[in-house]
């Protein structure tokens, strides 16, 4: 999985709940201090901001309601004067009074620091083009997901929501990548692209992380193909090989399968491929192990008809480099994920070499070994 703030994601458990306890007092303090209704709750509930001392303290915090929030509107949830407020959102108010939040430049920037983290989770990177379908309304989805697609450098299509029709056009001619959307919203956009037959012209995949066994996995499967997925990533459990094999076999669709965390090793592979279990492996090189035991998952892979891709996991242009390598390299490899390199400072951290990249086109450079050029 790609990390966006490695400083915090990475950080060790006891580095991160030091953190929360310091925020979570700090917020507790604001709270009760600015905001009379907090205050009165902790109050009537023989709380003080000096009680909360450890994260488990936090049960002592009494609890609110909805229609407690409600009751603040428009603005008595505010812990800041108005003028610090840039920002406006509100719930639709369908079942009652819209519950109203006003975001400081400071949420602004923490609500797109965190939906960052959440999408390079998910695979978006710098060079995706992301198309958000949630309304542009007061309904906070749409800008918060706007802004942390954003600040990674995604390409932002604000279409909102509705005119399905133009939403395909749009998907299809700009050639978006990343889809925002509820998934009631997103698969009434698949039946209306099945319709204008504007599928075929989309490719997609879905990976499903080991979410599934043979029986839900052959349930879904049909829809995947009527949805026009090309392929599906580790459907079932990394250690379940001959479940992989059941699925291959019963597998009547057009959906590819793959396999990847099941692949670690060459034994891996011979496995793998001597049961049938799949029609791509994705091949990492962090994950491998190198070069050399990569180079020897593709050659099984290409002796027994499987074709293969290489991902990527957190790393820099240096493996990055040995990736791209691999794939050149290759007649197995047909395709690349290779774009982690892209989460650090300037692209490459500093490492000069190895490669030119224009767009989603890697040229190898012809220089000895990997061709990097450290600045140390």
């Amino acid at each position: 999985m790609a990390v966006w703030n490695p400083k915090i994601e990475c950080a060790k458990r006891s580095e991160i709940e030091a953190i929360q306890l310091e925020r979570l007092k700090w917020s507790v303090q604001h709270a009760y201090d600015h905001v009379p209704m907090y205050h009165d709750k902790m109050v009537k509930a023989g709380v003080k901001p000096s009680d909360i001392r450890t994260l488990k303290d936090i049960s002592k915090i009494p609890l609110t309601t909805k229609t407690e929030l409600r009751e603040q509107y428009p603005f008595k949830l505010l812990a800041v004067p108005m003028r610090e407020v840039v920002r406006i959102h509100a719930s639709s108010g369908t079942t009652g009074q819209p519950i109203t939040a006003g975001y400081t430049r400071r949420d602004l920037d923490t609500w797109a620091e965190c939906i960052a983290r959440i999408a390079t989770a998910g695979g978006a990177t710098a060079d995706d083009i992301a198309q958000i379908s949630f309304g542009y309304t007061l309904f906070t989805g749409a800008f918060g997901l706007h802004g942390g697609l954003e600040k990674i450098g995604c390409a932002i299509i604000p279409i909102s929501s509705g005119n399905t029709e133009r939403q395909i056009n749009i998907m299809r001619d700009f050639g978006s990548t990343v889809l925002i959307a509820t998934p009631s919203y997103a698969l009434y956009m698949a039946e209306v692209a099945e319709r204008m037959d504007a599928l075929k012209d989309i490719r997609l995949r879905v990976d499903a992380n080991q979410g599934y066994n043979v029986e839900t996995a052959l349930e879904v499967l049909p829809t995947f193909e009527k949805l026009h997925i090309d392929a599906v990533e580790q459907c079932l459990p990394w250690w379940d090989f001959d479940g992989a094999a059941e699925l291959m076999q019963k597998n009547a669709t057009s959906v590819k399968l793959m396999l990847d965390e099941s692949i670690h090793t060459p034994y891996d592979a011979q496995r793998a491929s001597k049961l049938h279990c799949a029609d791509y492996y994705n091949i990492k090189l962090m994950k491998c192990g190198g070069l050399y035991t990569g180079a020897q998952i593709a050659d099984i892979a290409q002796e027994t008809g499987v074709k293969c891709m290489v991902g990527c996991m957190q790393e820099n242009k240096i493996s990055i480099t040995a990736g791209v390598s691999l794939v050149a390299a290759k007649q197995a490899i047909v395709e690349a994920d290779c774009d982690s390199f892209m989460f650090f400072k300037g692209d490459d951290d500093g490492i000069a070499g190895g490669f030119d990249r224009k767009g989603g086109i890697f040229t190898l450079l012809d220089k000895p070994g990997l061709g990097i050029d450290m600045d140390i």
